[in-house]
């Protein structure tokens, strides 16, 4: 439970960095496939 707490008060803080960023980097034709730019919005 605390990993939850630790998620919920880092994307208060920099929610909307943290899916801009993501989104980013998932247009970029290698980390597409790293790093799922749908999952970090749906978090």
């Amino acid at each position: 439970m605390d990993i939850l707490n630790i998620l919920e008060s880092v994307f208060v803080s920099f929610g909307y960095l943290i899916v801009f960023f993501a989104s980013f980097f998932e247009s970029i034709i290698l980390l597409g496939f790293l790093l799922p730019g749908g999952l970090i919005v749906l978090l």
